[in-house]
């Protein structure tokens, strides 16, 4: 199961322009973000379409994606891939005696993850409106509380009921964001970038396709969260 991984991917790659012609320096930046198999061309009119629906311009959307905290934004990205192969393999195989142990437990045995997590998470929420900003701490606690209930589970031999549980928590999260306001949805756009990242993933880069086979994975969690033998 790869939830939090997969999800914390989303957050630290702060990806994405009316249509800006990115000079050499922004191509290589999104290489960076995306990988070399990048199609410049998708970017620009994903973050025209982003920028229109919430109402700011093109550049603008594109600048505080990209540009705002450029140096900030690589670090995050180069503690998060340095330290990934670690915490993927970690993750699912730590204990938590109760859910105020789980952050505790990740900044012992993952700093680096921990820091890139907990900032972006900060800087996130700071600008949020109440309704958006309580969506986003919403988030952040069922993240939690599913992996210290992953560990209940299999410190109890109940490895089998996980996948149940991995749909309530999904299902959570969906059921949450599509209850926010358009405005809501908009002021989380706005200031995190959310939309663009995941489609920019999905449509080009090197993980290509990764967001369709999440949300797969995600609908099939589901189903066996509402499935009664």
């Amino acid at each position: 199961m790869k939830l939090l991984p997969l999800l914390l991917t989303l957050v630290v790659v702060f990806s994405v322009g009316n249509s800006i012609e990115p000079n050499s320096d922004h191509q290589e930046y999104l290489e960076i973000l995306f990988g070399k198999t990048l199609d410049v061309s998708i970017v620009n009119d994903i973050v025209e379409e982003e920028a229109n629906v919430i109402e700011i311009t093109a550049e603008e959307h594109f600048n505080f994606c990209f540009l705002k905290d450029k140096g900030l934004k690589l670090r995050y990205k180069k503690d998060f891939d340095d330290n990934y192969s670690e915490f993927k393999e970690m993750i699912w195989n730590m204990t938590f005696d109760n859910v105020d142990d789980v952050m505790n437990e990740l900044k012992e045995k993952t700093p680096e993850v921990h820091s890139v997590f907990t900032c972006l998470f900060k800087e996130i929420i700071a600008n949020l409106g109440r309704e958006s900003s309580i969506f986003v701490v919403n988030v952040k606690d069922t993240l939690i509380d599913t992996l210290f209930k992953h560990s209940n589970l299999v410190m109890s031999g109940k490895s089998n009921r996980r996948a149940p549980m991995y749909g309530k928590s999904i299902k959570t999260v969906y059921d949450e964001y599509g209850a926010l306001s358009v405005k809501a949805k908009n002021d989380l756009e706005r200031n995190s970038c959310f939309r663009t990242i995941y489609r920019i993933i999905d449509l080009t880069g090197d993980r290509k396709g990764s967001i369709t086979e999440m949300k797969r994975t995600f609908n099939n969690y589901i189903e066996a969260a509402s499935f009664k033998p």
